[in-house]
């Protein structure tokens, strides 16, 4: 990684830190989820989540693409909504088990996206005819964390 990758990436991870106002290890579970109004899936990825014991709050936003700039997430990465949990962005239908890893874990990275609104993942339910990636938010956009 070239030193101005590693500078991105860590404004990045300070800016979401200072945006949730969550520390690591403070409310480790509680996911801010921010989407935009007219976006009805999401609801379904925040059942999802919490059926698996986190809390969600969902916040209506008008901006969620500038959000997503501020944030450090590539347009490439960019997914339905954008979670903040435990100091990590969690972008589009991020299953909660790749969540709790992440939590677990602790890479230091900004976060995970699933990007788009691919079907076969929680809130976006049907068929999926092939794997799915799981990505890093990099400076790259192509740094698999794993394939559902």
């Amino acid at each position: 990684m070239k030193r101005r990758e590693f500078l991105l990436l860590s404004a990045s991870g300070l800016a979401v830190l200072a945006t949730t106002g969550v520390a690591f290890g403070d409310e480790q579970h509680h996911v801010k989820m921010y989407k935009s109004p007219e976006c009805d899936c999401c609801e379904g990825h925040a059942a999802h989540l919490e059926q698996n014991g986190f809390k969600v709050t969902i916040i209506e936003d008008d901006d969620i693409f500038v959000r997503k700039a501020k944030l450090g997430i590539p347009d490439a990465l960019a997914g339905c909504h954008t979670g903040l949990v435990a100091g990590y962005v969690i972008e589009g239908h991020i299953p909660a088990s790749f969540v709790n890893k992440l939590i677990d874990e602790r890479p230091a990275i900004v976060g995970l996206s699933i990007p788009g609104m691919p079907l076969g993942v929680p809130g976006m339910e049907g068929p999926r005819d092939e794997p799915l990636d799981i990505f890093v938010i990099d400076a790259t956009g192509k740094t698999v964390y794993a394939t559902i």
